[in-house]
């Protein structure tokens, strides 16, 4: 008997030592919290039996709070600065990794991108190269590889009108990511339009005088380059250990910036319905630039037309006028 009510003190000591994960539609999960911070919350829910199941990944904005017991702190939660971080088992990150493989299966490339980013941010340099292996007998291809073509798939999926806004790379698959960026970026810039491509269109602007029919087109690529030089820029490891090559890199992407606000600003192109929140942030510069000089332009001229206008003589009567005073001309004396 006291065997028995020691067996089920223990069991209720462990479904206390739970966490519980409160969602705001009013469900419950019990498990372990992994990871939470402003974006998701990772939990390992415990099944039924007991026994602990897989991860998954909760929105943030779905989670209304996560009741913890007296544990160590989870990845990605606030801790003094003294605290280590909590490390995770090599079991919770090749799970994370299948969880990747199923989710690219299933087309959630964001939460794809989520995972693997978990993965290469807070795994261990040994165990990456494991589950680096994994990736390629599983994939065909190195995890950096596979992280950096789902994070290009995503931005471009988001963007509208050709604009493509990289915000985050990891330093894991940054060096891939750079030499990816610098291949779409080439094939672009050489892609034809009215029989010059688009680098001869930047580097000779003044030579488009007039819309053509392509010029929807040639903008969304012209713009799409724009942006992928500045993610390159920004993220690519080659262009800040080289000076020069960073420098040629930034002026092209003025001289496109430059074209793409040109064409933009030309009469008519505004019947295209460009979206200038679209705009990566040197053209929307460049387009407000020419924008406010054209209407500076316009306001001169009309203003020098009024000038013009007042300064003309008004037009004379083509009657006689009236003598001073008002006094009507005396009548001619009848004759005998």
């Amino acid at each position: 008997m006291r065997a028995f009510v020691v067996s089920i003190a223990l069991a209720a000591g462990a479904a206390v030592q739970a966490d519980i994960l409160h969602l705001r539609d009013g469900s419950r999960y019990y498990g372990t919290l992994i990871l939470q911070n402003e974006r998701e919350v990772v939990f390992r829910v415990t099944l039924a039996n007991g026994t602990s199941g897989a991860l998954r990944s909760f929105p943030r904005s779905l989670v209304r709070r996560v009741e913890r017991t007296a544990r160590a702190t989870p990845v990605g939660a606030d801790r003094p600065a003294d605290e280590p971080p909590t490390t995770m088992p090599a079991e919770d990150f090749e799970q994370m990794l299948r969880e990747a493989f199923e989710l690219l299966d299933d087309d959630d490339l964001p939460a794809a991108l989520r995972a693997m980013q978990r993965i290469v941010t807070r795994a261990p340099e040994e165990l990456l190269s494991d589950l680096d292996q994994r990736t390629r007998s599983a994939r065909g291809l190195p995890l950096a590889r596979l992280m950096a073509e789902t994070r290009l798939r995503v931005a471009l999926a988001r963007g509208r009108s050709g604009a493509f806004r990289l915000k985050f790379v990891t330093r894991y698959e940054a060096p891939v990511m750079g030499r990816l960026l610098e291949q779409l970026q080439g094939e672009l810039l050489q892609k034809r339009h009215e029989d010059h491509t688009v680098a001869e269109w930047a580097a000779e602007r003044d030579a488009y005088t007039e819309l053509h029919a392509g010029a929807r087109e040639m903008v969304a690529d012209a713009r799409l380059a724009t942006a992928m030089i500045g993610a390159r820029l920004k993220f690519d490891p080659r262009l800040r250990k080289s000076g020069e090559h960073r420098r040629q890199s930034a002026a092209l992407r003025n001289d496109l910036a430059r074209f793409v606000a040109q064409v933009i600003s030309m009469r008519g192109y505004t019947a295209l319905g460009i979206d200038q929140d679209d705009l990566p942030e040197p053209v929307a510069r460049e387009v407000a630039r020419l924008l406010a000089l054209q209407d500076v332009a316009s306001r001169s001229a009309e203003k020098a037309g009024d000038r013009g206008a007042a300064s003309r003589p008004a037009s004379q009567p083509s009657h006689s006028p009236q003598p001073a005073g008002g006094t009507k001309p005396a009548k001619e004396e009848e004759r005998p």
